[in-house]
């Protein structure tokens, strides 16, 4: 591998934190905007990883935002995320 193999993932890395820090925060549009746009950085290196890790992160953005219909037949892999809420389960505001 290249001397800068590293960098990339690494830049996903800090960019994933920050949009979950801003998650936390309550920005949850900028956190959306920041996971989503970070996305091209890890999709060519683990592309199952980035889908699975960003889309968890903007799930639970949406959920909060009470968007979770725009998953349906958008092809994310939610894995077990979506067994453990079903589609158009309500969820209590404050769980999560």
């Amino acid at each position: 591998p290249s001397a800068t193999a590293w960098v990339m993932p690494v830049c996903w890395r800090a960019v994933t934190a920050r949009a979950s820090l801003r998650y936390a925060l309550g920005d949850l549009a900028g956190a959306e905007e920041l996971a989503t746009g970070a996305l091209h950085l890890v999709a060519d290196l683990h592309p199952g990883m980035a889908q699975r890790v960003v889309g968890g992160l903007v799930f639970a953005i949406r959920r909060e935002q009470g968007r979770l219909a725009e998953f349906a037949g958008s092809g994310v892999d939610l894995g077990v995320l979506t067994a453990l809420v079903p589609a158009g389960a309500p969820i209590p505001v404050g769980v999560g």
